[in-house]
């Protein structure tokens, strides 16, 4: 009978054991996703801003276009339309 008492005790720290490795792996695989997406999305993030920086720096450009062109023409009364 004390046989039979020390497998349930084995039985028991093992599948705790198991169940604490389990819960350790899960912890750690849940994690490394996490970062994972987390690295995408703001690599995602830096590739939006750059390229609203260059929109916005070419629409400044234009801007500035128009304005030379306006103030040009200005001075002598004729606008043309910018293409």
């Amino acid at each position: 009978m004390n046989s039979l008492m020390n497998i349930s005790f084995l039985d028991d720290y093992y599948s705790f054991f198991t169940l604490i490795t389990f819960a350790i792996v899960g912890f750690l695989l849940g994690f490394f996703v996490k970062q994972t997406i987390i690295q995408k999305k703001q690599n995602r993030i830096i590739e939006l801003e750059d390229d609203l920086l260059r929109k916005d720096g070419t629409i400044l450009k234009l801007e500035q276009k128009i304005a030379d062109i306006t103030k040009d023409k200005g001075k002598t009364g004729m606008m043309h339309k910018v293409s």
